[in-house]
Parts: C-alpha cells; sequence; structure tokens
C-alpha cells in the first residue's frame, strides 16, 4: 500500500524504499537500456545504474536529519496535490 508523503522522512522512506527496488533489479540484471538517440549520455546500464544508486545514497543521507514542521493548521497533510489524487 503506497501512502502519500506528508513530510521528510516519508520521502526519505520512499527513496529508501525506491533504492532497494533498484538493487534488488541490478542484482537480478533486469536493468537495460533504451537505444535511443535522445539517449546519448546513459548507453550503458551499468554505470546508469551505479550514478542512480549513488545519488539516492547521497539523498538518503542528505535527508536523514531532516525533520519536517507542521502544516500551519497544526497537522500533517499529504503533501500530493488534489489533480495527483
Amino acid at each position: 500500500m503506497i501512502t502519500e508523503p506528508a513530510g521528510a522522512n516519508d520521502i526519505r522512506l520512499n527513496v529508501r524504499d525506491s533504492l532497494h527496488q533498484l538493487r534488488k533489479l541490478q542484482e537480478q540484471g533486469r536493468i537495460v537500456m533504451t537505444q535511443d538517440r535522445y539517449n546519448p549520455d546513459w548507453p550503458d546500464s551499468s554505470v546508469a545504474l551505479e550514478a542512480a544508486i549513488q545519488a539516492l545514497d547521497r539523498a538518503l543521507d542528505a535527508m536523514h536529519w531532516m525533520e519536517t514542521l507542521p502544516h500551519m493548521d497544526g497537522g500533517y497533510p499529504s503533501l500530493a496535490d488534489e489533480d495527483d489524487v
């Protein structure tokens, strides 16, 4: 069950889960890169995966100590836009 994030920690947990899923796909060898003229920067899946994994690791590190202040109404409402729901 996916819930909409209400704060920085919820987003961090989503990033952590995405990182675990990406690593699992990497271990299973299930990621390939599209052969597309619009993709000149990431033709090699191993290079792209390492870049993505490093970026997610860095994001997790940066977000580890973030706290979220309550909304002005005192609660922690979902961050989803009404159009997204």
